[in-house]
């Protein structure tokens, strides 16, 4: 080989060299800033503190296939909607829970709000806490660092919501005996699943909150005949589970499952399927133009009502919300 030849072939391979360096080092520097790289697989169970009774789960990548649908070249993108499509399912998160747990000594609920990042977590961080999106949910004490990324993949923030201090008395008169058993799990698969377990009457407490956080007495809720309903029917309630995935673009199906018992039940599944939810299946038809169809009959082998509902017309829905309607 002639000399300049190989002086030729050197000067390439070093430039060659420049450019992979020059990439790797942009790379390192932005996936440090962004989170490109892809984060591990963690689920809400590895960050748990204590043994919280109220979890909601979202797996945005099992909705994906059905939303992507939705993703037309009428939407205002600043990529083309294929585009769209080809790079979602890389960057959307793994999974999106709420967790929520009792805690009466302090008298508020402990909340955390967990996203298994797939991809830009660090962007998510620092974007989220600029934008001070908290601070809109007034209601809730959260943690003065906000959202924090402590790994990649474990984004979360931390908050409280104040318990009223006479719902003490409503606990230990309706739970004296505090369960010991471990709370009950998400079953997982599913696009939206919601479990409560109220053996320790959670959801009592979380209902008190709710109703202080917005802004009424929840001692003169209670005082009415509305209020001693209601805080029947919650303690009529063991362990609530609701499951919820598109079976297709406009159509919803909904698993419920509520386990009670033999003594208050029945009672609980007549208040449901003969006053609640035909009067829900009104006001979705009247107000959102959703059709709500299904039962929810009580099985005495399990001491749970347990039934299956279809919400069909949420293509419309949809559509409305991104055209800005």
């Amino acid at each position: 080989m002639k000399k300049g030849c190989l002086v030729v072939l050197i000067i390439l391979a070093v430039l060659l060299a420049l450019v992979v360096i020059g990439g790797f080092v942009a790379y390192s520097k932005y996936d440090t800033v962004l989170g490109l790289s892809e984060s591990p697989v963690i689920s809400h169970e590895e960050i748990l503190v204590g043994d919280p009774r109220i979890r909601g789960i979202v797996n945005p990548l099992l909705a994906f296939p059905f939303l992507e649908e939705y993703i037309t070249d009428d939407l205002d993108l600043p990529i083309s909607p294929d585009q769209v499509k080809m790079l979602l399912p890389y960057v959307l998160p793994r999974e999106i829970t709420l967790l929520a747990d009792s805690d009466l000594q302090g008298n508020q609920f402990n909340l955390t709000l967990f996203i298994n990042e797939q991809r830009l977590g660090n962007y998510l961080e620092e974007q989220i806490n600029a934008s001070n999106a908290l601070e809109k949910i007034k209601q809730i004490q959260w943690d003065e660092e906000g959202v924090v990324l402590p790994q990649r993949g474990d984004l979360h923030v931390n908050g409280t919501l104040p318990i009223p201090d006479s719902v003490q008395d409503d606990l230990v008169k309706l739970w004296p005996t505090q369960t010991a058993q471990p709370a009950a799990r998400i079953e997982g698969d599913n696009q939206l699943e919601l479990v409560v377990d109220n053996r320790n009457g959670d959801v009592l407490a979380l209902a008190a909150a709710g109703v202080e956080a917005a802004g009424q007495s929840w001692e003169s809720l209670i005082a009415n005949q509305f209020g001693a309903t209601a805080i029947g029917i919650i303690e009529s309630i063991q362990v609530l589970r609701i499951q919820a995935n598109f079976i297709d673009k406009d159509t919803v199906k909904i698993h419920l499952n509520i386990a009670s018992d033999e003594e208050k039940g029945p009672g609980l599944q007549m208040l449901l399927a003969g006053l609640a939810l035909p009067a829900l299946t009104k006001e979705l038809q009247t107000n959102y133009a959703l059709t709500l169809k299904g039962d929810l009959p009580w099985d005495a082998n399990q001491n749970a009502i347990i039934g299956d509902l279809e919400l069909s017309g949420i293509e419309y829905q949809i559509r409305a919300k991104l055209a800005g309607k």
